[in-house]
């Protein structure tokens, strides 16, 4: 029998949760929903740590409800101004002279390259690899199978202030549950929310909520610059992006210096409040690149309104992530070193 796990978001004026299972190595089957009202917890930082819990128990319990099945485990996304992306390299010699990439050495190359001086109070949350090098020849999408003397890989390390992650991971504990993974809320609603060819062809990601703003590039499917801004940021009227041209102004100004800005071909922009077309023509005049609105997910979320689409789409999106995580993990022929393999990740994810 499949064990099922919950995934929460945080980041809006209410926590949102779904339940899930597996159906093979990478399907997921959706099991039941539910929301509360986000106590104790403000733009992604906890505020109080007890009203905190009590929001996790409250959606927990409603699944459970909808559901009938009590879980332990939890992912969640999260989203938070003190995000940054950190550029980092890595290589290892191969042999002298030269022989063929196996995953080990694709797995050893950016391991290596993860290993560098975090700034102060930081957390990595996700490494997120640019492209491989082998020999001098850059622009590799996938080494293995190829033959090199020298393999290297180009990164960004995406960080977050490690007391809002632990902030959360402690307020899930205090209500009595796991934390397995978290996800920068960010890359997940551009995995439901943004068709995976523009995140291919070239894409910057806008997505609002009450009091932030998260802007992703995307470019051959990786996320090439992230940032999240305060709404209150982009000029003195805070507020909606259709409030104000000045808020939209304030806004483009924070695109263009997105690194990666040329290389996209449109914009695409969510808002749990709604995006008006007066507000996509200024933006498409402004930056002279198509900009359209985010296609909302499918069911069993269509029939609701905007702000709850949104909600449950950084839910769908974590699933998407672990389900391409799953995917692309080759279990070892060798069943002791696969198994050593999961309890380094366990140990390095955790402690």
């Amino acid at each position: 029998m499949t064990k099922s796990f919950a995934v929460l978001d945080f980041k809006g004026k209410e926590v949102y949760g779904i339940i899930a299972s597996w159906r093979g190595r990478s399907e997921y089957a959706i099991e039941g929903s539910a929301k509360a009202q986000a106590k104790g917890i403000k733009r992604g930082v906890v505020t109080d740590i007890g009203f905190a819990s009590e929001s996790v128990q409250e959606v927990m319990e409603k699944l459970r409800k909808k559901t009938g099945k009590k879980v332990y485990d939890l992912y969640f996304a999260v989203s938070s101004t003190s995000m940054e992306m950190l550029p980092a390299k890595g290589s290892i010699l191969l042999s002298r002279y030269g022989r063929e990439i196996t995953r080990r050495d694709r797995d050893k190359c950016v391991q290596l390259g993860s290993i560098v001086r975090l700034p102060e109070s930081k957390e990595p949350l996700h490494v997120i690899v640019s492209g491989f090098e082998i020999d001098n020849e850059r622009g590799i999408a996938e080494p293995v199978g190829l033959e090199g003397v020298r393999l290297g890989v180009e990164m960004n390390i995406l960080l977050m202030d490690s007391s809002i992650l632990r902030n959360i991971e402690k307020s899930i504990a205090f209500a009595g549950y796991s934390c397995r993974g978290k996800i920068f809320s960010g890359l997940a609603n551009s995995h439901s929310l943004v068709p995976e060819k523009d995140r291919n062809d070239g894409v910057i990601f806008i997505n609002q909520y009450e009091d932030i703003i998260e802007l992703s590039v995307f470019f051959q499917g990786k996320a090439l610059s992230a940032r999240v801004i305060p709404v209150k940021d982009l000029s003195s009227k805070a507020g909606d992006l259709n409030v104000s041209e000045e808020n939209l102004s304030g806004l483009i100004d924070f695109v263009k210096e997105m690194d990666g800005w040329a290389l996209a071909k449109k914009i695409i922009v969510t808002s749990e409040s709604g995006i008006s077309d007066e507000t996509l023509e200024y933006l498409e005049k402004s930056v002279d690149k198509p900009v359209r609105s985010a296609p909302y997910i499918m069911k069993p979320f269509d029939e609701l309104s905007v702000e709850d689409r949104m909600g449950y789409a950084g839910c769908i999106g974590v699933l998407e992530l672990l389900a391409a995580e799953r995917k692309a993990e080759v279990p070892s022929d060798n069943p002791i070193r696969y198994a050593y393999k999961k309890i380094v990740t366990f140990l390095d994810r955790y402690f």
